[in-house]
């Protein structure tokens, strides 16, 4: 993670002219039960395009932090986008827990707490035709526990990883409708999946997304299938509040 901050404070010191990007998120979920705070600071530096519209590329350093009380983490990440609706980024993230308390998990025979390594990359495409919207985001990411040795719990997919280390390859998708630049609505699909231990979880739901000024409201209900093979329903919301939006598009 120490080459990744390197990097970044100097993407950060180098660039000429750029623009800054930071916002604070609040998720909340019912099944699984999850609650977590999100602040996120970053740096886009365009390197071609027009000053409007989407044809544009960039480079974008960013540093984040989370918590939930009993978890908590920091990580930084580096996207690089060829053209500013498909793009590429990697990054890496500490978390430790504090808990051996994780809802669906049996903390007795499956490590809850510890502290986490997870270093992923990933890719973004985003589409619109009208007012119809697409958005996929692909992820592979390795996930260890540093201080323990056992099967170990992975709370944002809700699955098991093997001991020693593992690979989450999460998959989201987002389709639907814009009425208008305040309101939308659709439909996300996020499947998680490990690949040493296999199992695998989807979560299936209908979304509507409002906008208002500088904050954004995600609420979302649907399905959520396990990897015991169980659905239960559950419901989601996003709080976004964006103090400068920067030069991303997505």
């Amino acid at each position: 993670m120490k080459k990744y901050l390197l990097l970044f404070i100097t993407l950060l010191n180098t660039s000429a002219f750029g623009a800054v990007d930071y916002n604070i998120k609040a998720v909340t979920r019912s099944y699984p039960v999850a609650l977590s705070f999100i602040g996120t600071l970053g740096y886009g530096q365009k390197l071609w395009g027009q000053e409007s519209g989407p044809l544009y590329g960039y480079v974008r350093p960013s540093a984040y932090f989370q918590t939930s009380g009993v978890i908590n983490g920091a990580g930084v990440q580096l996207d690089f986008f060829p053209i500013s609706f498909l793009g590429f980024y990697g990054g890496a993230k500490k978390i430790k827990r504090s808990t051996d308390d994780l809802g669906s998990f049996n903390c007795l025979t499956t490590i809850c707490n510890g502290t986490m390594s997870r270093n992923y990359i990933g890719s973004k495409l985003g589409l619109a035709f009208k007012s119809i919207f697409l958005f996929i985001d692909g992820k592979s990411e390795n996930v260890e526990v540093d201080d323990r040795v056992g099967i170990f719990a992975e709370e944002t997919g809700t699955l098991l990883g093997q001991s020693g280390g593992d690979k989450l390859t999460q998959v989201t998708g987002i389709s639907g409708i814009e009425l208008n630049k305040e309101l939308s609505f659709g439909i996300l699909v996020q499947h998680s999946q490990m690949d040493k231990l296999k199992n695998k979880s989807v979560m299936t739901l209908g979304i509507s997304r409002m906008k208002f000024d500088k904050w954004g409201l995600l609420l979302g209900a649907g399905q959520f299938h396990t990897r015991q093979s169980s659905d239960h329903f559950t419901v989601m919301a996003l709080l976004t509040w964006t103090g400068a939006k920067g030069i991303q598009l997505l």
